[in-house]
């Protein structure tokens, strides 16, 4: 298997990079959809999200806000470590999952995170 990370700043086209390589038969695992995934409401890390910063951080439709969110962790550097601590090892261990899923359908897939 082939792991090709893709980095970059806001706005530098990683996005239309992925969906290229993605086009050509790559495996592309995109970091932000697995943040969005894992805080759904109900899933483990949105309780703890909900129980760590209240209830004011949700939309009526329960989802969580995101700009408030982030007008709260970024503003408090102590708060975005636990948002953190709650988000990225949720996170590491989908990307993980997707990866040895790709692996198994095809030992020689490119991969791009």
């Amino acid at each position: 298997m082939i792991l090709i990370g893709l980095t970059g700043g806001v706005a530098t086209g990683k996005s239309t990079v992925a969906k290229m390589f993605g086009q050509c038969g790559a495996v592309v695992i995109d970091a932000d959809q697995l943040v969005r995934d894992v805080v759904q409401p109900g899933k483990p890390a949105w309780r703890d999200i909900v129980h760590t910063f209240g209830t004011g951080i949700l939309n009526p439709d329960r989802t969580i806000n995101r700009p408030a969110l982030g007008s709260l962790i970024f503003s408090h550097p102590r708060k975005r470590r636990q948002l953190e601590r709650i988000i990225h090892p949720r996170v590491a261990r989908e990307q993980q999952r997707l990866t040895r899923q790709a692996a198994r359908i095809d030992p020689d897939a490119v991969l791009i995170y």
